[in-house]
């Protein structure tokens, strides 16, 4: 199979897919249209594809396009996710891609949130806090409506809404928030005439 055809058809089948979040696919097509972009004249089809060359490639990413080395890892796993995917499957592991050593979440202080929270205009402090009180990711939060809020336990319902899905496909989370918080929050409903749809 021609390697063009087959990214072409393979990334059509992830966009088509249902729950895939556009933001994957578009790292798969930037990872793989660079991977053709380095394959070209050399790379015709995708047998031709080694673990030799995907090692190459690796190489290309840090010495050419001056890449570090997570994204140079997270583009050589997407190759192999795309060989896969294609029937096409090389075995190379985590570690032979480079693998690095998981990040450390960066806490922030008390003088830096004290910052944050001056600096908020309107509803900004209450997004910033939902994001404090909760942990949730941004399109979690982004989805949240009224409707998923329990004002009476502080509990807060993280669950898939039409098209959009939670990252673990479709699970449902219930997140117990500072009853103070909760409070802002169904004031600014009531404050703003704002429904549970909203």
């Amino acid at each position: 199979t021609p390697l063009t055809d087959a990214i072409r058809d393979w990334l059509e089948q992830k966009r088509i897919t249902p729950g895939m979040a556009v933001g994957t696919i578009k790292i798969y097509g930037f990872a793989l249209a660079t991977f053709k972009e380095f394959a070209k004249g050399r790379i015709k089809k995708v047998q031709d594809v080694t673990r030799e060359e995907v090692f190459r490639f690796s190489a290309y990413l840090r010495d050419e396009r001056k890449l570090k080395p997570r994204s140079v890892f997270h583009y050589g796993r997407v190759i192999t996710i795309f060989l896969k995917g294609v029937n096409f499957p090389l075995v190379i592991t985590s570690k032979q891609l480079g693998e690095p050593p998981k990040r450390k979440p960066q806490a922030y202080s008390q003088e830096q949130l004290d910052v944050l929270f001056l600096a908020a205009k309107g509803d900004e402090g209450l997004l910033f806090k939902s994001f404090l009180f909760t942990g949730l990711r941004n399109k979690e939060l982004a989805h949240l409506t009224y409707g998923d809020i329990n004002f009476k336990h502080s509990i807060w319902t993280v669950q898939p809404k039409g098209d959009w899905h939670t990252k673990s496909r479709d699970s449902v989370r219930w997140i117990p928030v500072p009853a103070f918080h909760t409070k802002d929050i169904r004031e600014r409903m009531v404050k703003d005439k704002r429904t549970e749809t909203d």
